[in-house]
């Protein structure tokens, strides 16, 4: 992740650290902030998760948790919920209380630009497992699937089975 160009003078950045440049004309001084993002483990009653196939780049084709980007001004409830609804088409009231997994970090290509992402990680289950959840916004499909069967080499990044598991401990203490 580099910066060449002060955003408030354009003129030329110094690196000072491995996340922060400084500005010699403006004295100016940069970070790498992460951007927020959220996911969501849900769970039907069979202890299945609900995995979604990613419709567009990065990772096309290949699996992870719904979730998404942390818009202004949204808590990452207001966004684990927006995201719900745009992605899956469920809603609050159809799931049980979110409970916070974990949060993890990674560097996510997207267009011309790499941003590191920090996502909250959040776990659930289906109320009503006659609820049809369909696929919407960047989302290919969804599918439940046993978590045994989930493999590394499906996933979007090799950390999603570390995050998919931590999810599964936390599920079966929700029992």
């Amino acid at each position: 992740m580099e910066r060449n160009f002060c955003h408030i003078c354009s003129a030329k950045l110094e690196q000072k650290e491995e996340f922060v440049w400084w500005c010699p004309d403006c004295d100016n001084t940069l970070y790498a902030n992460p951007k927020p993002c959220v996911d969501m483990a849900i769970f039907n009653t069979k202890g299945q998760l609900l995995i979604a196939k990613r419709g567009r780049e990065p990772n096309k084709g290949k699996y992870d948790l719904p979730g998404g980007f942390v818009d202004c001004n949204e808590t990452f409830e207001d966004a684990m919920f927006r995201e719900m609804k745009e992605e899956i088409g469920l809603d609050e009231n159809d799931v049980t209380a979110p409970k916070y997994v974990t949060s993890f970090t990674f560097v996510y290509p997207f267009g011309k630009e790499i941003y590191l992402n920090v996502v909250a990680a959040f776990t659930m289950r289906l109320k009503n497992e006659d609820r049809t959840i369909l696929a919407y916004d960047d989302v290919e499909s969804v599918e439940f699937r046993d978590t045994e069967t989930i493999t590394r080499e499906e996933l979007s990044a090799p950390h999603y089975l570390d995050v998919i598991n931590k999810c599964i401990e936390a599920n079966t203490r929700l029992s």
